[in-house]
């Protein structure tokens, strides 16, 4: 039937048969603690800190039958059937082992299995104390028991019997326990801290980060508050101090629970640390992908502080683990019921970080709108629109919509008609073009493997010469000043061959005979292009020196760089 199921451990089918594997284990060396404990029927009212109370009174337990009756396995039945038996009766309690009468997932019983029983538990503690400083039966020796103890009933046998009165519900000594565990607390902080200042500077020497001073103190007292967090969690969970059960329920899942939040704390101060590190970079490529991806990972760990909050106060409130869980998931559904947009965003948040179609600092034009992603989050994407407004934009939208991002340009295009009056010369107009091409291939940001300048267009009023330049540059910034310098040099090469540019007007020449030769005029028409050549270079090594000063990317060193601004801070033409 079911009493033959599977779940049924063959260790605890009758009272005998958990009689000796109880035995079995707490008389192995070291003692099997664990598998001892599933003996134990848990009380109605067990809470969170059953997981440490049990070990403590399958000691007591396992002292107990050592002295009070000469454990014979023989005097147990070995018939699965029946509810109840008593093993040992005296005026202090019973000792009884029940068979359980139904399945419990959350506790580990099935029904069918014999174990000790609840009303044992409770009374456990007067028969401990009737019989704890009693010697060991001398048959029970002669059967080759042993003695026994956790590390906390080893340090009550041991102090002075003075120590053992009561003060305020707790034992002196366990009073004068609690201060040491305080300052073993402390102890543990300080040398948390000091191991992680000292480790702190190699690490970020060997993985090249460069941060500011005051992350590495945040970093160091986050990891001394977890050291000191975790050693509060391993005393506790050992039961060094024989807390009273409903003290314990409390701090034992409070201190894990806490234990969990210093970890999710040391990551995001972790995710802090790489982000202050990528804005003091000057590799745009990472700082672009760390400007989207840190700050979800940022909004992960301040969600996980508080998850894990919620299911400490839940626990605490005597929901199980299976009831957290499940009520987690119910609120879980009900949020998403409730917001499925922000659900919708934050999955769009996930694809906006897979796809990476743009990165913090791009200059991108959604519908018709020029702006510069500023922060990726969980919901929303943030954009400085270049009016300097703050413009806030779900993520769903985003991925729903076509993204003209200009910061992927690789290149940043030029395109300008330089218009001539009618009365150049011809052969000066081919030594212009050739200058001008010069010019391009001696600018360090011009792109030489693809421009054209030519006489493009004849219009009623000018000759135009096409310039049709790219620029290969970081960002806008650079590509402003960059265009800037080009024409500032195509206007003095126009200035310097005696060449006049035209107005979109009409005008009356009169031609005056017998007038003096210009004394800068030069005859263009043996070689012009090799004429053009010449005063482009002449022009730029007297503007830039021979060889020339390199000229890095654009720094702005008041204040962050927002792209997209003219100084009355209108927005720029980035053609």
């Amino acid at each position: 039937g079911d009493d033959t199921s599977l779940q049924v451990h063959r260790g605890l089918r009758s009272p005998r048969a958990t009689m000796k594997t109880f035995l079995r284990a707490m008389n192995a060396d070291p003692p099997n603690i664990d598998r001892a404990a599933d003996c134990l029927e848990p009380p109605e009212d067990a809470g969170p800190a059953w997981d440490v109370v049990r070990h403590d009174h399958a000691y007591r337990l396992y002292s107990v039958l050592l002295r009070v009756r000469t454990p014979v396995l023989s005097d147990l039945p070995e018939d699965p059937e029946g509810t109840r038996f008593t093993w040992y009766v005296h005026e202090d309690g019973r000792i009884v082992l029940a068979r359980m009468q139904k399945d419990d997932s959350e506790k580990g019983i099935w029904r069918g299995q014999w174990r000790f029983s609840g009303s044992t538990l409770a009374v456990l503690e007067d028969l401990y104390r009737a019989n704890a400083f009693d010697p060991i039966l001398p048959e029970a020796e002669e059967l080759g028991y042993v003695e026994r103890l956790s590390l906390g009933l080893r340090v009550e046998r041991a102090v002075p019997a003075v120590l053992r009165s009561e003060a305020l519900g707790l034992a002196l000594w366990k009073w004068f326990g609690i201060v040491i565990l305080l300052i073993f607390a402390g102890v543990a902080f300080v040398a948390g801290a000091v191991g992680a200042r000292l480790l702190y500077p190699p690490l970020t020497r060997i993985w090249r980060i460069d941060a500011p001073p005051e992350d590495a103190g945040r970093m160091t007292r986050t990891i001394g508050g977890l050291v000191m967090l975790y050693a509060l969690y391993r005393a506790i969970a050992a039961d060094v101090l024989l807390l009273p059960p409903g003290l314990l329920s409390f701090l034992y899942p409070f201190s894990r629970a806490m234990v969990l939040v210093a970890l999710a704390v040391v990551g995001l101060r972790t995710v802090q640390i790489l982000e202050h590190h990528y804005e003091r970079s000057d590799h745009q490529e990472r700082l672009r992908v760390a400007g989207l991806l840190l700050p979800l990972l940022e909004s992960f760990f301040r969600l996980l502080v508080g998850a894990i909050l919620i299911a400490f106060f839940l626990r605490l409130l005597g929901f199980s683990q299976a009831a957290v869980l499940g009520g987690l998931g119910l609120l879980g559904a009900a949020v998403g019921l409730a917001a499925q947009g922000s659900l919708s965003n934050i999955v769009a948040a996930i694809s906006i970080v897979y796809d990476r179609p743009f990165r913090a600092g791009d200059w991108v034009n959604l519908d018709g709108l020029d702006a510069t992603v500023e922060r990726l989050g969980l919901v929303s994407v943030r954009l400085r629109t270049f009016y300097n407004s703050l413009l806030v934009v779900p993520n769903s939208q985003i991925v729903s919509k076509a993204v003209d991002n200009y910061g992927e340009r690789r290149y940043r295009r030029l395109r300008h008609f330089l218009r001539l009056r009618y009365d150049t010369p011809a052969a000066k107009i081919d030594a212009l073009c050739e200058g001008l091409r010069e010019l391009v291939r001696l600018h360090p940001y011009t792109r030489k493997d693809y421009y054209h300048i030519y006489l493009n267009e004849l219009t009623p009023s000018s000759a135009n010469v096409l310039i049709y330049v790219f620029f290969d540059v970081p960002d806008w910034a650079t590509e402003l000043r960059e265009r800037h310098r080009f024409l500032i040099d195509a206007l003095s090469l126009v200035e310097a061959m005696g060449i006049e540019l035209a107005y979109p007007t009409q005008r009356l020449l009169v031609e005056q005979s017998g007038a003096e030769p210009d004394a800068e005029a030069v005859d263009f028409r043996d070689s012009p292009e090799d004429e053009g050549i010449r005063r482009a270079n002449r022009l730029f090594a007297d503007t830039y020196g021979d060889p020339p000063k390199e000229r890095g990317p654009v720094i702005i060193e008041e204040g962050p760089l927002v792209a997209g601004f003219d100084d009355d801070g209108g927005q720029g033409d980035g053609n």
